[in-house]
């Protein structure tokens, strides 16, 4: 009777050891052996349902896992969005703020040519009045000599002022234009400061 009931202990506790060799290496749907003892099978019945919330929480760790990789790549997203638009939002301030100060440049040139030339624009009107009082005086047999000798030095006295303010409107577009040249050159040039 003896060696009858120590074959059944020793297939009780090889199965069970089975059983917990799986769970332990990760088979958490091992086989469930119903056995000759009650405690052994009540341990195997603990360890399965151990096993199955295990396996319950893997899953649902797994799903968890996966939806928080799911709103992670959507705020990826946004954030990969949101950074092309900032970066097309800087270059149309780049683009804005260069066309502005290309507008106070156009400005500051016209306000600086203008001067000059609108002096040389009167000088010529009056210059031409004065020749157009010449013509009627001659034509009229009004000319005197000190008549045309004050109309000659009111006219040279228009024309420096017309030849001045144009050579300074003149200077003043050649520096321009050379600034422009110094931005997209590197060869060297003499100043006066």
């Amino acid at each position: 009777g003896v060696q009858t009931c120590a074959l059944p202990i020793f297939l009780s506790h090889h199965l069970l050891s089975q059983v917990v060799t799986s769970y332990a290496n990760g088979d958490l749907k091992a086989e469930k052996p119903e056995l000759f003892f009650n405690e052994i099978n009540q341990i195997i019945r603990v360890l399965s349902e151990m096993a199955e919330r295990i396996l319950h929480d893997q899953q649902k760790l797994e799903h968890r896992v996966q939806q928080r990789t799911e709103d992670l790549q959507l705020a990826y997203n946004d954030v990969a969005k949101s950074n092309e638009q900032l970066k097309q939002m800087q270059n149309q301030l780049v683009e804005s703020e260069k066309m502005s100060q290309l507008g106070q440049l156009v400005a500051g040139v016209a306000h600086e040519i203008n001067t000059p030339v609108g002096i040389a624009v009167t000088a010529s009107t009056a210059l031409m009045d004065r020749i157009v009082h010449i013509e009627h005086e001659f034509q009229h047999g009004q000319l005197t000599k000190s008549g045309l000798e004050m109309n000659l030095k009111h006219n040279k006295e228009c024309s420096d002022l017309i030849y001045n303010n144009l050579k300074r409107a003149s200077e003043l577009i050649q520096t321009f234009k050379e600034v422009a040249v110094d931005q997209s050159s590197e060869s060297r040039r003499t100043f006066k400061l």
